[in-house]
């Protein structure tokens, strides 16, 4: 036993059965245990990781961000200083790629940019600065509310569908599912007195399914940080009326290990990365709660295909690779969508 399973179960000890997005936290973000703090976690990206993202497939992501971002930059005036924030910057991949390709395709606005990264895990953000310390132009925050008045960009690319989320389930009745302790690990335990908050869910429907207050939170301080300009965001998922239009008896909720789903969301706290699909709709009602403008939200395939439409240049062999991997509809470009809020 690890020494986070121990903490976990002193916790469950003490107060009973934890809800699992209490559980997620901690299993993926403890600042010394987590699946993202520790010592190894920069490396479980890509082919020889747990999971790929879009900056695995390669740098033709970063450079398609980056000439969408200097085109914003020059509707916004091209003034001298022009904000990108990144929440969920991992190991800073992205921030490499989209800046190298700002300094070649755009190098006024690369000279404009001021680039920021949202980080709360020191561990993390070491690793981070490690690689990006040459580029001098990153700055580090572990909150939000040190940014000031963001003119420019928020960026978070699958950073949604990591944040911690509730489990509930309706059969015969509704409940939520915590973690419980079950002989030498975790079980699934109902926990008593739960209010089921969700009335998005239709009356007929039956299955599991995930909500996170923890995007809603994610969402205020992202936009109480945006002054002027958007929020940019990719993640996988559906809207409600996708989610809802088929009975879910497992939900959406996976544990990911060397690519491959592992046997339990509860096995090896702090190993595994653990996920479940983004709820769009909530988060159009969240964006709208906080006077934000949905300018966008588009399969990520078409949103890329328009944006290099809007600036386009020769792909070479490799990046035409890339481009077929991020847009093709059974790989990544109809499950991942695309949100561009807009303040100001």
């Amino acid at each position: 036993m690890n020494s986070l399973e121990e903490m976990i179960r002193t916790e469950i000890g003490g107060m009973g059965p934890l809800p699992f997005a209490r559980f997620m936290d901690l299993a993926l973000y403890h600042p010394e245990y987590g699946y993202y703090a520790t010592a190894n976690s920069a490396v479980r990206v890509g082919a020889r990781g747990d999971f790929f993202t879009a900056i695995s497939v390669g740098p033709l992501f970063g450079r398609i961000l980056a000439r969408q971002i200097a085109r914003w930059w020059r509707e916004d005036g091209a003034p001298a200083l022009f904000d990108v924030v990144e929440w969920g910057a991992h190991d800073g991949q992205l921030a490499r790629d989209l800046l190298a390709a700002l300094e070649q395709d755009a190098p006024s606005c690369h000279a404009a940019v001021r680039y920021a990264i949202v980080e709360p895990l020191a561990k993390l953000a070491d690793a981070q600065k490690a690689r990006l310390a040459p580029s001098g132009k990153v700055r580090w925050t572990a909150e939000a509310g040190a940014l000031g008045g963001v003119r420019g960009v928020i960026l978070a690319n699958e950073l949604l569908d990591s944040l911690p989320f509730h489990i509930f389930e309706r059969a015969e009745n509704e409940r939520e599912l915590g973690v419980g302790l079950r002989g030498d690990g975790f079980g699934w335990q109902p926990i008593q007195g739960s209010r089921v908050p969700d009335e998005d869910v239709p009356l007929v429907w039956r299955g599991r399914w995930e909500a996170r207050p923890s995007i809603s939170g994610w969402l205020d301080g992202a936009a109480a940080a945006l002054r002027k300009g958007r929020i940019l965001l990719f993640d996988y998922g559906w809207t409600d009326e996708e989610f809802f239009a088929i009975p879910r008896p497992q939900g959406t909720a996976r544990a990911y290990r060397s690519h491959h789903l592992s046997e339990s969301l509860l096995t090896n706290p702090g190993h595994q990365d653990l996920t479940a699909h983004v709820r769009w709709t909530p988060v159009v009602r969240d964006a709208v709660r906080n006077g934000l403008e949905i300018e966008e939200f588009v399969q990520q395939g078409r949103w890329l295909t328009r944006a290099l439409a809007a600036d386009p240049w020769a792909l070479e062999t490799e990046e035409a690779r890339q481009f077929h991997t991020l847009t093709h509809p059974d790989i990544m470009g109809e499950p991942f969508r695309v949100m561009v809020l807009r303040k100001g």
